[in-house]
């Protein structure tokens, strides 16, 4: 059972530098400012937001596959400015202001 674990885990690692090449040679390719190191990045288990586990084997795009969210836009990719959520987190998050959301949030708990 314990080679099974560390199987896993090495195959998990695998999948997380290859999807950390993929965004580091997609932004650069289209000119996205990019600094980061893979150690750099926090990768959990469950997104930090909304609590999912994270299906980092996805083979396709999920609610759940790990997305890298640009905490601040001004800023990019820079550490400390990127975290991994879900893909659910960061389409919820990806068009509307802190006090957009608030509003909405505000108006759902009224109904």
């Amino acid at each position: 059972m314990e080679d099974l674990n560390k199987l896993i885990e090495e195959d998990l690692n695998k999948v997380k530098r290859a999807k950390f090449r993929r965004k580091s040679y997609n932004c650069r390719a289209k000119g996205i400012g990019w600094s980061l190191k893979y150690t750099d990045i926090s990768w959990p288990e469950r997104c930090p937001i909304l609590g999912i586990v994270l299906d980092y084997f996805a083979e396709t795009r999920l609610d759940s596959s790990p997305a890298y969210l640009v905490v601040k836009d001004s800023l990019g990719y820079v550490p400390g400015n990127v975290i991994v959520v879900s893909y659910r987190a960061k389409r919820l998050k990806s068009d509307g202001t802190s006090t957009e959301h608030r509003i909405i949030a505000d108006y759902l708990d009224k109904l």
